[in-house]
């Protein structure tokens, strides 16, 4: 999760100790990310060792451009990477010097000086850990050290795969991203995906060893603002509030028609700038907004992308209807829990006539000549709407706005992978 919101100095959580994540990690046995040395400043049995992280102001590396491997994981169908041990055996501080984080596809001609000015998010057991370098970037970095453990393995998921995983999807998608300028005006400058060494101490015996991991990083832009999460809408009228609301919902819209599925469409992942979090008057007459967090996103038009064919066709049909975008009434309906829950839209009740969310949506859109034409009857809230034909403006037989004319089983393969899209 990118919350590139504030900027402060987690100290709780730098010196916060755990044995299985902790860089300075007690273990036995070899690990395998770089030839060890020994750590003379440190070494002996008596030591004291500092706990603390190696993400912290003032840390400084050289970056080198990597290439990463395909995207793998949820929704594509790539073949997991290879690993190297047991993570039922092995600390997590092994597991992960036994097993890289990245390949071999270093670009060692390109690199970048950087240094970390300011922290956003760093810890143990909190996944990528994000931090600003040279006051204009934001660093995601995909460290499995720090990945938090779940209930699979000794010490919990594969953290390796995970932190690798959300690596390749975040680059694959802000790759494909750039190929569509209004896609790009609602999310951050994406600066590249790199990697960088981090030095990592471990005992063994009475000596002290440091290792050298290459960890991968995608750089982006900072954006100086507040998630909508940080903003308490209740302080807000509702006409600003539904501005805020929409421009997000427009902003997914041209996301996913650039061949991009977020995934994770929650007021935590969308930056709003130019607001501070307790606003109440002189709100910015325009509301500008970007979208972040691409750990869990699908790039439709990819090889490996599962289902590739159909969502293929399913974007290929959509792209007929020339400049109009999928319609955001269409991608949220009765999909907007994550905003009803902060309070930044009416909930719907199934038990009565109470539609808020959807008849918002509705009131929002549905005139909307920007967006692929929708039918939906408000006397009849429940029933899912449907996308216009293109040929003769009669309704269509499924959610994509696409004719589904073939034989059962390919048709609800078609029709399941439609409403994965909405």
């Amino acid at each position: 999760m990118v919350t590139e919101t504030k900027t402060y100095h987690d100290l709780n959580n730098v010196t916060a100790y755990n044995s299985n994540c902790s860089a300075y990690s007690k273990s036995t046995g070899s690990g395998s990310a770089s030839p060890r040395v020994p750590h003379p400043e440190l070494s002996g049995t008596d030591l004291t060792l500092a706990r603390k992280l190696p993400y912290h102001v003032g840390f400084t590396t050289i970056a080198t451009r990597h290439e990463p491997n395909e995207p793998f994981g949820t929704g594509y169908d790539t073949d997991d990477p290879p690993v190297l041990g047991d993570c039922e055996t092995l600390s997590q501080l092994d597991y992960c010097l036994s097993n890289p984080s990245v390949g071999r596809n270093l670009l060692h001609q390109d690199t970048k000086d950087l240094k970390i000015t300011a922290i956003i998010r760093t810890g143990c057991n909190r996944g990528a850990q994000l931090v600003v370098v040279n006051d204009d970037m934001v660093a995601k970095v995909y460290d499995p050290l720090f990945y938090n453990p779940s209930e699979d393995c000794h010490f919990g998921e594969d953290v390796v795969a995970t932190a690798n995983s959300d690596y390749c999807h975040e680059a694959a998608a802000y790759h494909e991203l750039q190929k569509s300028p209004a896609a790009q005006e609602v999310t951050p400058a994406f600066y590249g995906t790199w990697t960088i060494n981090v030095d990592t101490l471990k005992r063994e015996g009475d000596q002290l060893w440091k290792y050298t991991r290459q960890v991968p990083v995608i750089l982006i832009e900072y954006v100086r603002g507040f998630t909508m999460t940080d903003i308490n809408p209740q302080v807000l009228n509702e006409q600003l509030r539904s501005s805020v609301v929409k421009k997000a919902l427009e902003s997914e819209s041209l996301i996913f028609h650039a061949g991009v599925n977020h995934g994770d469409m929650h007021p935590r992942n969308i930056i709003v700038v130019g607001f501070r979090s307790d606003l109440v008057h002189d709100a910015p007459k325009e509301v500008i907004v970007k979208v972040i967090d691409f750990n869990v996103a699908e790039v439709y038009l990819h090889p490996k992308c599962a289902n590739a064919d159909i969502k293929r066709s399913i974007m290929e049909r959509m792209q007929a209807w020339s400049l109009k975008l999928p319609s955001p009434f269409m991608r949220f309906y009765h999909s907007l829990n994550g905003f009803v829950w902060e309070g930044w839209c009416p909930n719907d009740d199934p038990e009565s006539d109470n539609q808020g969310s959807s008849l918002w949506l509705w009131n929002q859109f549905k005139c909307d000549e920007r967006y692929i034409p929708v039918v939906w009857d408000p006397t009849h809230p429940w029933k899912r709407p449907k996308y216009v034909e293109l040929e003769n403006t009669s309704p269509v037989s499924s959610d994509s706005g696409i004719e589904v004319d073939m034989e059962e089983p390919k048709k609800r393969e078609w029709i399941e992978a439609v409403e994965m899209t909405d």
